[in-house]
């Protein structure tokens, strides 16, 4: 079967319950659990629907951007999945459509979300099978655990150790940095700090916690990111995106992504190496590549679990685009808005058109119950000029700005 077309049967299976929260880390208004629009799939569960406002799902309708079913949770701090189990209503809802399709997909896979299946399981009386598995997740999201598979497995990554101490550490750094300026101390997601000298590690070590991944920082001229799939025995390539990377933190993707044929061609090769060299895990895996000036190719980092740009590049191509044909920009911008509403009505901003294939999608509004206001939104701009893109995003940015500056409520 092909890679996209495995990616929909996924999602044909699945009840999908995308909270970006993790059991032990509270809220995140991001809420990320609209994300899944994007990929077209039957059944969502997400935690409020009131950043969208009636005008905009209209228009998300009308681009094919819609579950035919939503299930909203009550509201409240504790984890999406646990306010399923304690709303008998909701309970019920989720666990009739999961006997159904047979599986939920979750983006972190923690207790929670480990509990909800197993108790929608009791209800249905045979296994729901939760994407990522708990143990399959906990494994490959560790970094230490992933730098030993792909170093076994001959992947090219940076030149780095494990160190269990502060002096391994500081020897460490004292061995690289005549030829590299600084390194990269990395030990969970999100947590990679930079080390451009002794005094660094002398103002952290306090706070870190071993063992932990030490590694060179190179010189990067790409930073392109690989999407894959493992589903039914299948371990596919989806597609590749460029990561921006900004401090060495991802703030948002954009195709094409102006890389050689030949290194396109290798980032796959070592992608579906990667797949090969792990096991027991179902769904979709990101891994995040560097490239050099030189062309070397490095494997950085493995994110077992569908990524933030996974949602929008597979909407394109679920209208059929060929990725390395257009022009697409992802991602995040802080705002204040009072719905997603709000955009349609302003010239300046370019709705998305089902017809030309072209214009901008705002979505996954984060919605601050305390304040009514929408705080952050994801985007999608897309178009066949690269100077058309870059104008639809400086007009939604600037109308974004507006809103914020002058206290627009309406």
């Amino acid at each position: 079967m092909d890679a996209l077309e495995n990616l929909k049967d996924f999602n044909n299976n699945c009840v999908f319950i995308h909270d970006d929260v993790e059991s032990s880390s509270g809220v995140d208004w991001d809420q990320h659990g609209t994300n899944p629009f994007l990929l077209g799939v039957d059944t969502c569960v997400v935690d409020d629907l009131r950043g969208f406002g009636e005008n905009y799902v209209r228009f998300l309708k009308s681009i094919k951007v819609y579950p035919n079913n939503i299930i909203v949770a009550k509201h409240g701090t504790s984890p999406l999945s646990s306010r399923i189990i304690q709303d008998e209503k909701c309970f019920g809802l989720v666990s009739d459509v999961c006997c159904r399709k047979g599986g939920i997909s979750v983006f972190y896979s923690d207790y929670s979300k480990g509990e909800l299946s197993n108790k929608i399981s009791m209800r249905c009386e045979k296994a729901i099978g939760l994407y990522p598995s708990q143990g399959a997740f906990k494994r490959l999201n560790d970094k230490i655990y992933i730098h030993k598979i792909l170093k076994n497995a001959g992947i090219p990554t940076p030149f780095g150790i494990v160190c269990d101490t502060v002096d391994q550490l500081y020897n460490f750094f004292r061995e690289v940095k005549s030829e590299y300026k600084e390194i990269l101390i990395k030990k969970h997601h999100w947590d990679t700090r930079r080390v451009t000298s002794e005094q660094d590690i002398n103002e952290i070590a306090p706070n870190l916690v071993y063992p932990l991944i030490a590694e060179v920082a190179y010189p990067i001229k790409f930073s392109p990111v690989s999407h894959n799939l493992i589903w039914k025995g299948h371990k596919q390539h989806l597609f590749l995106v460029m990561q921006n990377v900004i401090d060495w933190l991802h703030n948002g993707n954009y195709i094409p992504t102006g890389l050689p044929d030949n290194v396109t061609d290798k980032i796959i090769s070592i992608s579906l190496n990667v797949l090969n060299a792990i096991s027991d895990f179902e769904g979709v895996i990101g891994i995040d590549f560097v490239v050099t000036p030189a062309n070397e190719i490095y494997a950085v980092d493995v994110n077992p679990r569908f990524n933030s740009s996974t949602y929008p590049f597979f909407y394109l191509t679920r209208l059929g685009l060929d990725l390395s044909k257009i022009h697409a920009k992802y991602s995040f911008v802080q705002c204040d808005l009072p719905s997603l509403s709000s955009l349609l009505l302003e010239s300046e901003f370019t709705p998305f058109s089902i017809d030309t294939l072209e214009g901008i999608i705002a979505y996954s509004p984060a919605f601050n119950p305390k304040t009514e206001r929408v705080e952050k939104i994801s985007y999608l701009c897309i178009s066949k000029d690269k100077d058309l893109l870059q104008y639809y995003e400086r007009k939604l940015k600037a109308l974004l700005n507006s809103f914020s500056m002058k206290g627009v409520r309406r």
